[in-house]
């Protein structure tokens, strides 16, 4: 381990527990998103693309599913629909 991870765990540990844990969590996001980007440029490095227009598409539909407001955004040109089952 670094020095300076050393002193940012130091610190870290000195914040109340719920700080902690939120701090936790956000690292351990980070570290999930880092690998990610790791596993794209190895990906790339293969050769394993897509034409870009794909990758638009596949995009635009991964933000969708993963947007919390996604069940509400249903209407023609993104005009909100509240999703009640009818719908």
């Amino acid at each position: 381990m670094t020095a300076t991870l050393e002193k940012a765990f130091a610190k870290a540990a000195q914040l109340p527990d719920a700080q902690q844990e939120t701090l936790g969590r956000f690292l351990l996001e980070e570290l999930e998103f880092v690998a990610a980007i790791q596993e794209g440029v190895e990906a790339a490095d293969r050769g394993d693309t897509v034409p870009v227009e794909e990758a638009r598409r596949r995009v635009s539909q991964w933000a969708f599913e993963s947007s919390s407001r996604s069940r509400f955004w249903h209407g023609a040109r993104g005009t909100p629909v509240v999703e009640t089952g009818e719908n």
